[in-house]
């Protein structure tokens, strides 16, 4: 049996080079996908990454795969977010767990989002603040990763 990440990162790798996918735009797919993937306000990261792939004309699929790899993460992040959003705000520490976040949303998401709304800013505050500078530092450390992947591969060709 193959491994899951060379079933669910390295085939669809290559898949994504073998259709002519740039090492640099495959990386920004990548880094985009991942940085905006942990965004901490859960149901904004596809539409997001949606608009940006269509007004950016970047790869639908590379930019959703990451997104979807990276989810967990994203939930594992929103209080570390809030956390920060509170410092950055200088307001008081709210006490949330990640369960009575999902306990409001079984609720409905108009209850969810009146209930959580001064924490969702302050998660949002403290990505704006981090995701980009995230996604600019994602973009050039894996960029040469790719490249090197990509050379291999026209080299086997």
């Amino acid at each position: 049996m193959k491994s899951f990440v060379h079933i669910h990162i390295y085939q669809p790798l290559l898949n994504f080079f073998s259709q002519g996918l740039k090492p640099q735009e495959l990386a920004l797919c990548a880094a985009l996908g991942a940085g905006i993937g942990i965004f901490p306000v859960i149901g904004i990261a596809t539409p997001l990454l949606t608009a940006i792939s269509l007004f950016k004309r970047l790869n639908f699929a590379a930019i959703q795969l990451v997104s979807y790899l990276v989810a967990p993460l994203q939930l594992l992040l929103i209080i570390p977010f809030i956390r920060l959003g509170e410092k950055i705000m200088q307001t008081p520490k709210q006490e949330i767990t990640l369960t009575a976040m999902i306990s409001i949303l079984d609720r409905g998401i108009i209850p969810a989002i009146i209930t959580l709304r001064d924490t969702m800013v302050h998660a949002a505050v403290a990505w704006l603040i981090v995701g980009p500078i995230s996604i600019y530092f994602l973009f050039k450390i894996i960029t040469p990763f790719f490249e090197k992947i990509n050379s291999k591969i026209n080299l086997k060709s």
